[in-house]
């Protein structure tokens, strides 16, 4: 059975939406909690695809969190290996660094259901998806992508997709998004709020976005699970 190494960053951090076609698939799920568990349950020789999901931390706090090289490592030997990656808000901003990039402070809070515009017509992982977006955003890094990468999408000017090579991507916006991300802010709610965000306007919103986001979600899992399964 082929296996997909999903990197865990946070408590609440689920494959949502991506993880039913995954299986669906055939795929064998293992995952890393890396704020809990010191070692990874496979290395990047023993894996057919790698998904890095978001986290709490930023990707330049190390010494807070130490198991943060040796992700960026497993990112790197995947890209290497030829096997499918894909990073998703975190994971982005660790590739970026990983693969000859960096990421930095974008200077603000990004959160919402804010607009995102793609030029990914012809990406075989984005390519289904409609021109203009409205994902879930949450970060307040962002990446820059080394110039071998193509940027996919864009919003504010900064990048919101990114493919590193032929099989390898990452995403800003929350790809998973499904009913657990309600939690999330309510975890993080009044943190939130004392920055200015209208956290009950986007409560409000969540089930709707949820179900429309859902054939998206899917459909970027169903043909990373296609490439993962050709490799």
């Amino acid at each position: 059975m082929r296996r997909i190494l999903v990197l865990q960053h946070s408590p609440g951090g689920y494959l949502g939406v991506l993880q039913p076609p995954l299986r669906e698939a055939g795929f064998a799920l293992h995952t890393w909690k890396t704020f809990e568990e010191p070692a990874p349950p496979l290395h990047a020789g023993e894996i057919d695809a790698l998904i890095g999901l978001g986290g709490v931390m930023h990707p330049d706090e190390d010494v807070a969190h130490p198991w943060l090289p040796e992700v960026r490592a497993l990112y790197r030997q995947a890209v290497m290996r030829g096997v499918p990656v894909l990073g998703v808000c975190l994971g982005l901003q660790l590739m970026a660094q990983a693969l000859g990039g960096s990421a930095g402070p974008l200077g603000r809070l990004r959160v919402g259901f804010l607009p995102v515009e793609l030029q990914a017509d012809d990406d075989p992982l984005l390519g289904e998806l409609p021109d203009v977006l409205r994902p879930l955003s949450w970060h307040e890094y962002v990446a820059a992508p080394p110039e071998t990468a193509r940027i996919l999408a864009a919003a504010d000017g900064t990048p919101q997709a990114v493919r590193f090579g032929e099989l390898a991507w990452g995403v800003q916006f929350h790809a998973e998004l499904a009913d657990h991300v309600g939690r999330w802010f309510e975890v993080g709610g009044d943190a939130l709020r004392a920055r200015g965000v209208d956290v009950d306007e986007i409560a409000a919103e969540l089930p709707e976005m949820v179900e429309t986001w859902q054939p998206y979600g899917e459909a970027i899992a169903t043909r990373f699970a296609a490439l993962a399964a050709s490799v």
